[in-house]
C-alpha cells in the first residue's frame, strides 16, 4: 500500500455512516503496515509534530509517490525535534512537492493529528487491542455527597473556559498547548511558552487548566482559528504533573500537587499573556458545598476573578484532598453545575455530517427561541434518530441548557423530551 493507497482507503471509511462497517473495513486495512503506520502517527497523542499546516495543503507533484519509507523518516525527525521553526516548514514544502495530490493532503492531515475519516483512537483500538495510547485527562463526576469520604474538600470554581494542557520540557525548552482531546493548539503557543520562564523541580511537566480569552464562544472561537496566535489569554492552572504522572496517571495525592504547583505559580503572572492558580477554598460539609456553589454561581468570572469578563461562573469542581490524577473520570473530582431548561417549538431537523455516525440519520432539530433559531444535536437516543426528519417538526421539546448566549442562542443545548402534553393542555 502506497501513501495514495491509504488516503483513499481512508475516503472509504469516511464515506460510510455505519460503526460496524467502519470497524470492519479498519480491520482489513490495519493488517497494512503503511496504513497501521499513518493511523499510528496520527492518533498516538504523545507523537507530535511541532506543525500544523493549513488542511486546504495538497501534494503537487504529477510524478507518482517517493519511498514511503523516506516520508515516515521525515515525520520522525519532525517528531523528535530535529526539524523545528523554518526547517520544518521547509521540510513540510519539501514532502509535499514530492507527494501526489491524496498522499499529500494525508501528509496535511497527519501533522493536524486528524485524519477526517469519522472514527477516534477509541475504534482503532477496538479493532487492534492498544494500537495507540488514548489522551485521558481526569475528568469529573456529578456531585454526590455519598461520594465523599473524608472532609475537608476542596472547592474550585468551574470557569467554563477551554480546557488546556501545557506540556513543558525544562531541558530543551519547548511548550506546546494541547486540548483535552491532546491536539496541538498552535494559536495558544505564546500563552504555553510563557510557562518557559517559572522555576519547577521537573524537568518535563503537564501544567493542567482552563483558558478564558473573554466570553466562552470567542475563546472557543479565537484558539481554534489554528493561524492566528491569540494576543491576550489567562490561564487558570488547577493541576501540575510529571509528564509521566499524566501519561499514566499519579497517586501523589492532590494536596501534594497543589502545593507543588503554589510554589512553581506562587505569584500570578499578569499581562496579556496570565497565568494564574485557581482559586480554592476548602469546604467542610455538604452545606458549605452548596454556598459555596450558590456564591460562586452568583458571580460573573470578572468579580470572582477580577478580571474584565461579564460571563456567568458555571459552578464548582469539588476535589478530595487526598486523591490520585486518574486518566479518567473519576469520583475524586465532583461537579456541581446548573442546568436549565426551556420548552421550545421545533421549525425544522437536519442530517448528520457525512462520514459520521449520524449520517443519513437525525442530525439535530432546529427550534425556535424567541426569534433566534437554535440547532439542538445532542440528547437524541439511537431510536429517535432513526425516525423520519419531519415527524419532529411542529413538536414542542425540552431543551436544556447552561446559559444563554449574548445573540440569545443557547450554549449546550440538549434535548431532554417531547412536552406533546403541555401542547395538549393548552388546546
Amino acid at each position: 500500500m502506497t501513501l495514495n493507497d491509504a488516503f483513499e482507503t481512508l475516503e472509504t471509511v469516511a464515506a460510510t455512516s455505519s460503526r460496524t462497517e467502519k470497524q470492519t473495513l479498519l480491520a482489513v486495512a490495519l493488517k497494512d503496515p503503511i496504513f497501521r503506520a499513518v493511523c499510528i502517527y496520527a492518533y498516538d497523542p504523545f507523537i507530535t509534530f511541532g506543525i500544523v499546516p493549513s488542511l486546504e495543503r495538497q501534494g503537487q507533484s504529477t510524478w507518482g509517490e517517493p519511498d514511503t519509507t523516506q516520508i515516515f523518516s521525515y515525520l520522525d525527525r519532525l517528531a523528535r525535534r530535529e526539524y523545528t521553526g523554518k526547517t520544518a516548514e521547509r521540510c513540510v514544502e519539501e514532502m509535499l512537492h514530492q507527494l501526489p495530490t491524496g498522499a499529500g493532503q494525508l501528509l496535511v492531515r497527519i501533522l493536524n493529528k486528524d485524519l477526517r475519516a469519522g472514527f477516534t483512537a477509541t475504534t482503532l483500538n477496538k479493532v487492534v487491542k492498544r494500537l495507540v495510547p488514548e489522551y485521558e485527562p481526569m475528568a469529573a463526576h456529578p456531585f454526590e455527597a455519598k461520594r465523599i469520604k473524608g472532609w475537608p474538600v476542596a472547592g474550585e470554581p468551574k470557569l467554563d473556559g477551554l480546557r488546556l494542557q501545557v506540556w513543558v520540557d525544562y531541558e530543551n525548552g519547548e511548550a506546546e498547548a494541547r486540548s483535552r482531546n491532546g491536539l496541538p493548539m498552535p494559536a495558544l503557543k505564546p500563552l504555553a511558552e510563557a510557562f518557559l520562564a517559572l522555576s519547577c523541580p521537573y524537568a518535563k511537566v503537564v501544567f493542567d487548566g482552563e483558558v478564558a480569552t473573554g466570553a466562552f464562544n470567542d475563546s472557543v472561537g479565537r484558539t481554534r482559528r489554528k493561524s492566528t496566535p491569540v494576543d491576550a489569554a489567562s490561564m487558570f492552572v488547577f493541576d501540575l504533573l510529571t509528564q509521566e504522572e499524566f501519561t499514566s496517571g499519579s497517586l501523589r495525592p492532590y494536596l501534594t500537587r497543589r502545593s507543588t504547583l503554589e510554589d512553581v505559580l506562587g505569584e500570578p503572572v499578569d499581562g496579556a499573556l496570565a497565568l494564574r492558580v485557581m482559586p480554592q477554598r476548602l469546604l467542610h460539609s455538604v452545606a458549605e458545598v452548596m454556598a459555596y456553589y450558590e456564591e460562586v454561581r452568583a458571580m460573573t468570572v470578572g468579580q470572582f476573578l477580577g478580571l474584565s469578563c461579564d460571563k456567568p461562573m458555571e459552578g464548582v469542581i469539588v476535589k478530595t484532598l487526598t486523591g490520585g490524577y486518574e486518566n479518567k473520570r473519576s469520583h475524586h473530582w465532583l461537579k456541581v453545575k446548573a442546568e436549565e431548561t426551556e420548552d421550545l417549538r421545533v421549525m425544522g431537523a437536519y442530517e448528520g455530517e457525512p462520514g459520521t455516525k449520524y449520517a443519513g440519520k437525525l442530525g439535530g432539530v432546529i427550534v425556535d427561541r424567541n426569534g433566534v433559531e437554535v440547532r439542538v444535536g445532542g440528547g437524541f437516543s439511537d431510536a429517535l434518530r432513526d425516525e423520519p426528519l419531519g415527524g419532529f417538526i411542529g413538536r414542542l421539546i425540552e431543551v436544556e441548557y447552561h446559559e444563554v448566549t449574548p445573540d440569545g442562542s443557547l450554549r449546550h443545548p440538549r434535548f431532554v423530551r417531547f412536552r406533546d402534553d403541555k401542547d395538549k393542555g393548552v388546546a
